[in-house]
């Protein structure tokens, strides 16, 4: 399926921490999947905090791509500076890692920038 309809992002995508093979795809394909550590937890897509440390740390440890994200901030009672409290204190990324996040973030967003006009 990834490679009919060749997305460049795609939300959530914890699962794929579980298959070999998928994660190698996403990395090969260097799909960014939207990591939202909080609403997995709340949702029980996750079960614990060290399911959420082992999901980061197989993404990480295999290359794939992934920011961190806040899946509805008003129903879930979280901002993104709680995601990235959440992750660094339990250990699932270092200052490092979570700056890659952060960054790629914002090279993975919809949102065009466009350069200013010259006067």
């Amino acid at each position: 399926m990834i490679e009919t309809l060749r997305p460049d992002r795609i939300g959530h995508g914890i699962l794929a921490a579980r298959d070999p093979d998928l994660m190698e795809t996403l990395r090969a394909t260097e799909i960014v999947l939207e990591i939202c550590p909080t609403s997995n937890l709340l949702t029980k897509a996750l079960e614990s905090e060290e399911a959420v440390r082992e999901t980061f740390r197989a993404f990480t440890d295999n290359g794939v791509l992934f920011t961190i994200a806040t899946d509805g901030p008003e129903t879930m009672r979280t901002h993104l500076r709680d995601e990235l409290d959440l992750l660094r204190r339990i250990g699932a990324l270092d200052e490092d890692e979570l700056e890659q996040a952060r960054v790629r973030g914002h090279e993975a967003s919809f949102v065009v920038r466009r350069e200013p006009a010259r006067v």
